[in-house]
């Protein structure tokens, strides 16, 4: 029992001693993290100090640099806030020294800087700047030096030249007062002269008023004589005129070659002659007296570069008078040399069954040209109803331009 006991006291020792030395391992422990912390302490309340005396530094030397950059007033302000900073000299600063800047480049004569960024950029400009304008400066001395001299040697001549015209004006005054004297005297000559002339032209006169009467005497005459021969011509000209009509143009050109079992022949115009295909021609022959046996019509079907085929349309009689080689073919819509040109003469189209729309449409197909005055370019006049009232006809008639019949422009045209 006892022995049971002192083995319980003595592990109640051995606990308590285990106890002991853990508490003592860690005050042991925890007075020296104090000791570190402590240290550590002080080393940062040294290092805030240092911090504080560089900021201090630092602030001092910003606001240095703001008083060099934006001036002593604006400097005072300064709160040390670098955006503020870099607003003011962008847009004040550095705004002005490129204003100042490009203005010197444009006294100068040379092309203006873009903006500047920094104020480091526009220093090398300064320089040069400076010696640019020292330079001009120079030269304008140097020119202000030269005009100075060149002003005292005008002013020299000028007083010389005003010396000189004093003189002139001297002199022009004796002879202005010898030119008066000579002026009367040449008045009263003139007044003289003029009372003799005058009395020579009044005989002169008396003279030629009798010549005068002779020579309207004899141009009256003359003027009476021309008047009747005038009349004469008229009437001899009345006499002898006569419409042209189609059968008095000249043939525009022959038939080469006729195959009547084909139904067709051959011209000798073609493309180099302002050939065109789908024209229609009268074929004719050339008779004793200058007249025309007329034999038919042909349509053009191919044109080649010297010569063109036709097709034969109708024969008036192809038994005794067929067509053959050498036959003249004409057409009013046809001029190798220039474009045709017609005319429409009259109110209206005897034909009901076609308007003149239609017809015109037709002949500039053909190249012709329409026109509304008759002149001497006019080919033709196209005759309508009631077209010998009109003043186209009387025009066309005095300037000889042929007649086309409205039958006759059907037929040329296939109606």
């Amino acid at each position: 029992m006892a022995q049971r006991e002192g083995t319980v006291y003595l592990w109640l020792f051995v606990v308590a001693m285990c106890l002991f030395v853990g508490m003592t391992v860690a005050w042991v422990m925890k007075n020296n993290e104090n000791k570190e912390m402590k240290a550590d302490v002080a080393s940062a309340e040294k290092n805030e100090e240092e911090q504080r005396d560089i900021a201090t530094s630092l602030g001092q030397k910003n606001r240095t640099l703001a008083s060099l950059i934006i001036g002593k007033t604006k400097s005072d302000s300064y709160d040390g806030d670098t955006d503020t900073l870099v607003n003011e000299v962008r847009t004040k600063n550095l705004a002005k020294i490129h204003a100042d800047i490009n203005e010197a480049l444009r006294n100068l004569g040379r092309k203006e800087e873009p903006e500047f960024k920094t104020l480091v950029e526009p220093f090398h400009k300064f320089k040069d700047l400076f010696t640019a304008y020292k330079v001009a400066a120079d030269e304008a001395k140097k020119d202000m030096a030269t005009g100075s001299d060149e002003y005292a040697k005008a002013l020299a001549r000028d007083a010389q030249t005003i010396v000189g015209l004093k003189q002139q004006i001297t002199e022009l005054g004796t002879q202005v007062a010898e030119a008066q004297q000579a002026q009367e005297d040449c008045q009263g000559e003139k007044e003289a002269a003029l009372a003799r002339m005058t009395s020579e032209l009044e005989e002169k006169e008396e003279e030629h008023t009798d010549e005068m009467l002779d020579k309207n005497r004899t141009e009256q005459r003359l003027r009476n004589e021309i008047a009747t021969l005038s009349v004469l011509v008229k009437d001899l000209q009345a006499k002898d005129r006569k419409s042209k009509t189609l059968a008095d143009a000249l043939p525009d050109g022959r038939m080469i070659n006729v195959s009547s079992q084909l139904g067709k022949a051959w011209i000798d115009r073609g493309r180099k002659h302002r050939m065109r295909s789908g024209l229609i021609f009268r074929v004719y022959q050339e008779i004793k007296g200058g007249k025309k046996l007329y034999k038919g019509r042909v349509e053009v079907r191919k044109v080649h570069e010297d010569y063109s085929e036709v097709a034969l349309l109708d024969q008036v009689d192809p038994d005794r008078r067929p067509m053959t080689a050498g036959d003249r073919i004409t057409s009013p819509f046809y001029a190798e040399d220039e474009q045709p040109i017609l005319v429409f003469a009259g109110v209206q189209l005897e034909n009901q069954d076609m308007t003149q729309d239609f017809v015109r449409a037709k002949l500039r197909g053909y190249g012709v040209e329409i026109r509304t005055n008759v002149d001497t370019k006019t080919s033709f006049i196209v005759a309508l109803k009631d077209y010998d009232k009109t003043q186209e006809y009387r025009v066309a008639e005095r300037l000889g331009v042929p007649i086309l019949r409205e039958q006759e422009l059907m037929e040329f045209i296939g109606y």
